[in-house]
């Protein structure tokens, strides 16, 4: 393996930690979606948050379940851009 195949790949990578982290402290905002390039779904969080604080009784039911949804999430979409970066690694040594 090239060195320089190995640092793009490592460059690709997202990590568990850094993402889960993003989601506790900064969720309310989606940056954790912002870091695993999930812009749409980003975009929806701050919606999410907006809604909720505007009419925090109708709004906070979804977004609790918006939540318990996303830490399942995040734990996918990490793992599906890491199997990316490592097929893309594949391909390119072949």
């Amino acid at each position: 393996m090239e060195l320089s195949n190995y640092v793009e790949y490592e460059s690709k990578k997202k990590s568990y930690g850094a993402a889960y982290l993003l989601w506790i402290f900064l969720g309310w905002c989606g940056v954790h979606r912002w870091y695993t390039n999930d812009n749409g779904f980003a975009i929806c969080w701050i919606i999410a948050t907006i809604l909720t604080f505007l009419d925090p009784f109708t709004f906070f039911k979804f977004y609790i379940a918006f939540v318990i949804v996303e830490w399942v999430a995040i734990g996918l979409r990490v793992k599906a851009i890491n199997d990316s970066a490592l097929l893309d690694l594949k391909r390119t040594l072949k």
